[in-house]
């Protein structure tokens, strides 16, 4: 049919833009500030509020159908008519709004971009509709990913100096994996959106890192920009809670046991740099906002001093 060749060729451009996409949000981390900054302004809007949250962000439910919907809908050529319109005149039931990318997976195995689309056809037969069809389609590429690669060599060879120069995807899953070592037993299975259970407290904690000496979080002489910081903690807070929700009541540990879970205490664990325990305006600004977030979400914030980001070679 018509539908599945147009739908088709939309599936694979998608596909190799969000590749590429994939590889730009790495290195506008990585690269120089502002340079890095043209590049993420450079991006669709959609992508920019939900992809470069990073990778733990995309596939949490429904991220994934969004980028899709939206991505293969700019790549979806029926000329000038409405792509609405068409789908509906073809048959597609519900027309645009008909075709459902919950099958997605954006990253999900960290190197693989996979669209799958599953929609309903209804077919006629001497005007009259004879039966509905359903069909799925699917488009799968790897994505042009190089944090991949450096962060296999995290511990041999860091190329820059410092875990803090490292993009945040690789600094993240590189303190992540230093503190589930150190807490073996509540470690949590990855994929939860959650990293540690404490049983006994009853107490579920995500972890996160910042760089509070990033130009986003502080002036040329380390003075906190509050606001910048308060955010992207505010975001983290309603990360958790959100991802609790959908635990379903118990989480599943590294060792494969499965743990019960009902109305836990909530914490993110924020690794710092360990210049900023040091820093008394510093270290005010984000308990002052500690407080703050755990008034407003009844999550707990607590930070983590680990390794200098301010060393010079």
């Amino acid at each position: 049919m018509q539908i599945e060749s147009v739908v088709g060729e939309a599936l694979n451009e998608a596909a190799l833009e969000l590749s590429q996409y994939s590889y730009a949000v790495t290195k506008a981390e990585e690269m120089d500030f502002s340079i890095g900054e043209q590049l993420f302004e450079n991006l669709p809007l959609f992508i920019r509020d939900t992809f470069v949250k990073g990778t733990d962000s995309i596939i949490k439910m429904g991220a994934n159908e969004i980028i899709c919907s939206e991505i293969v809908k700019e790549k979806i050529n029926v000329g000038d008519e409405d792509i609405d319109n068409w789908l509906k005149r073809k048959g597609v039931v519900d027309g645009y709004d008909g075709l459902h990318f919950f099958l997605s997976d954006i990253l999900g195995n960290e190197k693989d971009i996979d669209i799958i689309v599953v929609y309903k056809v209804q077919v006629e037969a001497f005007g009259l509709i004879d039966k509905t069809l359903t069909i799925c389609q699917r488009a799968k590429t790897a994505a042009w990913l190089p944090c991949n690669v450096e962060f296999a060599n995290i511990g041999e060879e860091n190329k820059h100096g410092s875990i803090w120069q490292e993009t945040n995807f690789i600094r993240g899953k590189y303190f992540v994996a230093q503190l589930k070592e150190m807490y073996l037993k509540q470690a949590v299975e990855s994929g939860q959106g959650v990293d540690l259970f404490f049983e006994e407290e009853n107490k579920l904690i995500s972890i996160f890192s910042m760089n509070v000496f990033a130009t986003s979080y502080s002036d040329k002489d380390f003075n906190p920009k509050k606001e910048n910081i308060y955010l992207q903690l505010e975001k983290y807070v309603k990360d958790i809670n959100a991802d609790i929700k959908k635990l379903s009541g118990e989480v599943v540990m590294v060792d494969g046991s499965v743990r019960r879970i009902s109305n836990p205490e909530k914490e993110i664990l924020i690794v710092v740099p360990a210049e900023a325990e040091t820093m008394e305006t510093m270290n005010k600004t984000l308990f002052v906002i500690s407080k703050e977030l755990k008034n407003l979400y009844g999550v707990s914030i607590k930070y983590v001093y680990l390794e200098e980001a301010l060393n010079e070679e």
